[in-house]
C-alpha cells in the first residue's frame, strides 16, 4: 500500500521537478536571449548612434565656424571637429570589436568610416580655412558641392545599420516572447497531464485500499456471527493483503479447531451411548 501511496506522490514530484527544470531551462534561455540582444543589437544600435551624433556635431562645427566672426573663437569650433573625429573612431572600434556584427553590418560601418575620414578633412581643409576667412559665399558653395554629400554618404550608411540592427533587435524579441509562450504551454501541458495522472494514480490506490478494506471488515463481520466459512480472498503482496491472508489463516485455523471440538465432542456422545447402553445391559 505504501508503495501505491508513494507511487501517486512520486507522479506529483515528478511534475513538480519537470516543471522546475523545465522553468529554469526557459531562465537560462531568456538570460543568454538578453545577453545576445544586448550585445548583438543594442550596443550596435548606440555604437551607431554614437557616430551619427559625432557626424552632426561636425556638421554644427562647420555651421558655427563660418558663422562665427572671431577668429581665435571659429579655431576653437574646428578644434572640436577633431574630438569628434576621435569620438567616432572609439564608437566605430566598439561596433566592430564588442558586437556580434554580421559581415554586411561591418563592412556598411567601415565603409562609413572611410567617408566620414573624408568628411573630416574636407572640412578641416576647405571648409575651415573658409569659415577663419568669413568667405561664407564660397563656404555655402564647397559645402553644398563637396562636403554635405560625403556627410550624407555617412549618414545614409548609418541610418541602413540602424534599420538592421532595430529589425534584429524586434525579431529577437519576437523570437524570445514565441520561446516564451512555447515553455508556458509546455509547461501547462505538464502540470495537466502530471495532476491528471497524480489523481488517476490516487484515486485507483484509494479504490484499491478500500475494496481490499471493505473484504476484510466483511470477513471481519462473519468472524462476529460466528461463520467460519467467509474468506477475504486478498493475495495482494501490500499490507492490506498481507492482513487479508493472515485473517483467512486464522479463520482456517479456527475451523480446523471447531472441527476438532466437534469431532471430540461427538466421540464422547458416542462413548455416553455406549457406556449408557453397557450399563442398561448390567442391571
Amino acid at each position: 500500500m505504501s508503495t501505491k501511496v508513494l507511487t501517486a506522490v512520486g507522479v506529483a514530484a515528478a511534475v513538480g521537478v519537470g516543471v522546475g527544470v523545465m522553468g529554469l531551462s526557459s531562465l537560462s534561455s531568456a538570460a543568454d536571449g538578453s545577453r545576445m540582444l544586448y550585445e548583438s543589437n543594442i550596443a550596435g544600435i548606440t555604437a551607431a548612434g554614437q557616430m551619427m551624433d559625432a557626424v552632426t556635431r561636425v556638421r554644427l562645427d562647420n555651421r558655427d565656424a563660418v558663422l562665427e566672426p572671431d577668429p581665435v573663437k571659429t579655431q576653437v569650433i574646428l578644434d572640436d571637429i577633431e574630438v569628434q573625429a576621435d569620438a567616432f573612431a572609439a564608437a566605430e572600434q566598439t561596433y566592430l570589436e564588442d558586437t556580434f556584427a554580421t559581415p554586411e553590418k561591418k563592412a556598411m560601418v567601415e565603409e562609413a568610416s572611410v567617408a566620414f575620414d573624408q568628411f573630416v578633412t574636407l572640412s578641416l581643409t576647405k571648409l575651415g580655412p573658409l569659415g577663419i576667412a568669413a568667405d561664407t559665399a564660397t563656404w555655402y558653395v564647397v559645402n553644398a558641392q563637396e562636403v554635405r554629400p560625403v556627410a550624407q554618404q555617412v549618414d545614409d550608411l548609418l541610418t541602413q545599420v540602424q534599420t538592421i540592427e532595430n529589425g534584429e533587435a524586434r525579431q529577437a524579441a519576437a523570437d524570445a516572447q514565441a520561446a516564451y509562450e512555447t515553455q508556458r504551454t509546455r509547461s501547462v501541458l505538464l502540470l495537466v497531464v502530471g495532476i491528471v495522472a497524480a489523481l488517476a494514480i490516487g484515486f485507483l490506490v484509494a479504490r484499491g485500499i478500500a475494496r481490499s478494506l471493505g473484504r476484510v471488515q466483511v470477513t471481519a463481520d462473519a468472524l462476529a456471527a460466528g461463520d467460519l466459512t467467509a474468506s477475504s480472498g486478498l493475495t495482494t503482496q501490500d499490507e492490506l493483503g498481507r492482513m487479508g491472508r493472515s485473517l483467512d489463516t486464522a479463520m482456517a485455523g479456527l475451523r480446523s479447531m471447531m472441527g476438532s471440538v466437534v469431532a471430540s465432542a461427538e466421540a464422547v456422545a458416542a462413548s455416553s451411548e455406549e457406556l449408557s447402553a453397557s450399563s442398561a445391559q448390567i442391571s
